[in-house]
């Protein structure tokens, strides 16, 4: 991945485009049984759902100057208070499956140009906020693999591991770590995968388009591929038990902890979502402990305080990264209190 760019924002649409594109999603969502539209070539897209992400991909939907400034206030302020700490933090940014593969979107959708000031893109573009926008580095990734679930939202088990090299390789610009994992330190095998946005499409799709899927062999299963992970003899971290004093943070998200058999390696805290599960593991190697959350979006102060992480990782889905303008740089989550009844 190539240094973060100092570039502005570009012009938004035109109204008169942005009107069309309007009527476009619309009509690509009307009479949706989910949040699923689908291409003619069998790839699956969110619509419809609560980040209404298409809208902003196009440029519908956007930030203005002062939303920007917040976003990056909140932002630099974390850099800023981590580092008080003797920390680095780091905001990753993985795309939209809509903004990496867009030559598959439905209709006319494929062949109109994603705004370039949209939020993670603008905020990939400003200096010192350590928010970095994958899209880039998944652009490179997709000469050599499927990087994304063609019936899901999220990366492909290959192209989990190439965004943690992507990854790897912004922190290690500040951060000493060990060398990245390679290809031999991974195992392979074929994996079937129905994802969650196929689960959604409706009868008629398949009906329509049965040639997409009939050598699948099963209706339950969109694509088959590559299934990779780590070698049991390349693993230095070994999964541990999660402490009681986090369980309040998660909810019904797992938290993961890993232990590194090198204890000189430094500390490490995630902040992730869903976009994340398939790399975490290839993460913990780098770090002589790694506790990865779950929540909302939010930094936590009490997870900071016990961890005293070297390096924090906030990875968000593109998504969810809208609500930035009213962020706070560092909240706290206190553990409830029990009942003084039970006590």
């Amino acid at each position: 991945m190539t240094a973060k760019p100092n570039g502005g924002i570009a012009i938004p649409p035109e109204a008169e485009l942005l009107a069309d594109l309007e009527l476009c999603i619309s009509r690509h969502e009307d009479g949706l049984p989910g949040k699923s539209i689908a291409s003619q070539d069998g790839w699956t897209f969110l619509a419809k759902d609560t980040s209404d992400y298409l809208r902003w991909q196009f440029g519908i939907k956007r930030w203005d100057q002062a939303q920007l400034d917040k976003a990056n206030a909140a932002l630099k302020s974390r850099v800023k208070q981590i580092k008080e700490r003797n920390g680095d933090y780091f905001f990753f940014v993985i795309p939209e499956k809509s903004a990496a593969y867009s030559e598959y979107l439905p209709g006319v959708l494929k062949h109109i140009p994603a705004y370039d000031g949209r939020p993670a893109t603008a905020l990939h573009s400003s200096p010192d906020n350590q928010a970095y926008y994958l899209l880039q580095s998944i652009q490179q990734f997709k000469k050599i693999s499927q990087v994304y679930f063609r019936g899901d939202s999220h990366p492909s088990w290959v192209g989990s591991f190439l965004i943690y090299r992507a990854i790897h390789a912004a922190v290690s610009r500040l951060v000493a770590l060990s060398p990245p994992l390679t290809i031999n330190d991974l195992s392979f095998a074929a994996g079937a995968y129905r994802g969650d946005l196929y689960a959604q499409l409706s009868e008629t799709f398949f009906a329509d388009r049965p040639e997409l899927f009939s050598i699948i062999g099963t209706e339950a299963t969109c694509e088959h591929n590559v299934r990779v992970g780590l070698k049991e003899q390349s693993r230095a971290a070994k999964p541990a038990p999660v402490d009681a004093e986090y369980a309040h943070l998660t909810a019904t998200r797992e938290a993961f902890v890993w232990n590194n058999s090198n204890q000189d390696l430094p500390r490490c805290v995630i902040f992730r979502d869903s976009t994340s599960q398939y790399f975490l593991e290839y993460l913990a190697e780098h770090f002589s402990r790694t506790v990865a959350i779950w929540h909302g979006g939010h930094v936590i102060e009490e997870v900071l305080a016990r961890e005293r992480p070297d390096v924090v990782l906030h990875i968000q889905a593109e998504r969810f990264i809208f609500t930035l303008p009213h962020a706070r740089p560092i909240v706290s989550l206190p553990a409830p209190q029990a009942d003084a009844a039970t006590q």
